[in-house]
């Protein structure tokens, strides 16, 4: 299983705990003596992925992504739901966050 650790313990020897993580040991993190589901331990190595090539305008239109038909009214309602989420100054979304 590993050896449990407590959120306090963990933030007050994070460098310790990492060390002997990487040394091989896995920590249950708690808190309030409660599971969180969070394990520290190394995982092992994987190979580099391969590069990817990237999409290109071309396949995009060869798949017909998006050549889909709409419902009708469907450019309305989107733009009513924008519409509604703007403030007082125009922006859409909450910026505060």
């Amino acid at each position: 299983m590993g050896e449990t650790v407590g959120i306090r313990e963990l933030r007050q020897n994070a460098s310790e705990i990492i060390n002997a993580a990487e040394g091989g040991q896995a920590f249950h993190v708690t808190v309030r003596g409660k599971d969180t589901g969070v394990v520290i331990a190394k995982q092992p190595s994987t190979p580099p992925v391969q590069r990817r090539h990237g999409v290109t305008l071309s396949h995009i239109e060869e798949a017909d992504t998006y050549a889909q038909p709409t419902p009708a009214g469907y450019e309305e309602a989107m733009l009513e739901i924008v519409q509604r989420g703007r403030d007082e100054s125009g922006r859409v979304g909450n910026r505060d966050r």
